[in-house]
């Protein structure tokens, strides 16, 4: 902790500027009049395929009062420090819980979501480990599932250095946090230091287990189903992973396997196909060159899981389904159906057309 109080930046991670390669937006001749959002969101992204990434700063507060239910840290004042889209807090309540030794507050409110526990809450430890204080250090979290528990001792945090809250209010005396984690939705500026940490700490993780445990043989082809969930449910999921099982495709459903398995999955397939979801987000860990068909409802584009996919060098292609029925007061709740035989059109086209990489790797560990 000296070392962070003498040179706090000593942890900043330095600006960068990205190059990612385009996404191939596939469109039948029949979807040009609703293909609106679509274009929009492909263009946008193209737009963008160079852009510069802002530094990522380690901050450092005493007596400071975090909220886990909503993911917010404070000073004495109600200035919100981390995790909130506005300066002040509108609600202060006398802690439950005091903690009197050095912290990392590493979420915000998001960190329920894969994409955001990854790249907002674990890329965090980079800044920490940076200045070598990750030793004797608290991880503040909220109440874990067991991905996510595993995950974050694959980036090296120990068991006993876990600190689980509940939703009451926690007074600090001495707490730490990232600019990774202060920021709710920023998919466009993915810092490649993010990806590579998390890259190569799940890496240093999966091959720890192989030498411990017998390593399983995974298909090269793998589609990422959202068969265990009816969040933007896919009406007619069965009928396309039946067919992509024919085609030679593994169905992956994330739910079914540990953070690491994920990981070694992702690392090793040659041929991705997917519903636009947090499990796609694995994409990161993929090899560069890897084709990947990301699958949308016409009416969700988001572009955390793309990025993440695009900085590890996939060949990305999207494109989108018809939606049959949407909530209009949640864009979210909406049920599609995708042309089965135009996803195995659009893969093939995907696979075999020549492309070449237009950029060079931005990840800055070795070996990530």
């Amino acid at each position: 902790m000296r070392r962070y109080l003498e040179d706090p930046g000593a942890a900043t991670i330095e600006p960068v500027k990205v190059s990612v390669n385009p996404v191939h937006l596939f469109l039948s001749d029949g979807e040009q009049a609703r293909a609106q959002a679509a274009v929009k969101f492909a263009t946008h992204n193209n737009g963008k395929l160079r852009y510069a990434v802002p530094a990522v700063n380690l901050h450092y507060r005493e007596n400071a009062v975090g909220y886990p239910a909503r993911g917010i840290l404070i000073d004495g004042n109600g200035n919100i420090l981390s995790g909130g889209k506005k300066s002040q807090f509108d609600f202060i309540s006398e802690p439950a819980i005091a903690v009197t030794e050095p912290c990392f507050w590493g979420f915000n409110v998001l960190h329920k979501m894969y994409y955001h526990w990854l790249l907002n809450g674990l890329a965090g430890i980079r800044n920490l480990e940076s200045i070598g204080i990750t030793s004797g250090m608290r991880f503040v979290v909220p109440v874990l599932s067991s991905w996510q528990r595993d995950s974050l001792c694959a980036m090296g945090v120990r068991p006993e250095a876990i600190l689980e809250l509940g939703r009451e209010p926690v007074r600090f005396a001495k707490v730490f946090w990232s600019d990774f984690s202060s920021a709710n939705d920023h998919p466009d500026l993915v810092h490649p230091a993010a990806l590579s940490f998390v890259r190569a700490k799940a890496r240093a993780a999966a091959d720890a287990s192989r030498s411990s445990n017998a390593e399983a043989s995974w298909p090269e082809k793998i589609y990422v189903s959202r068969l265990d969930t009816n969040k933007r449910k896919l009406l007619n999921e069965d009928q396309l992973a039946e067919a992509l099982e024919r085609a030679g495709f593994f169905v992956l459903i994330g739910s079914k396997h540990s953070f690491i398995e994920q990981r070694n999955i992702f690392a090793g397939a040659k041929v991705i196909c997917g519903l636009h979801g947090a499990g796609m987000t694995n994409g990161l860990f993929c090899g560069s060159g890897v084709p990947i068909l990301e699958i949308y409802p016409e009416n969700f584009f988001h572009a955390g899981s793309l990025r993440a996919c695009q900085m590890a060098g996939s060949r990305h292609g999207l494109m989108f389904g018809r939606n049959l029925k949407v909530n209009p007061d949640d864009y979210q709740d909406v049920q599609w159906e995708v042309d089965i035989p135009e996803v195995l059109m659009n893969l093939k086209e995907l696979e075999e057309k020549p492309y070449t990489l237009t950029w060079e790797s931005p990840f800055d560990v070795a070996g990530a």
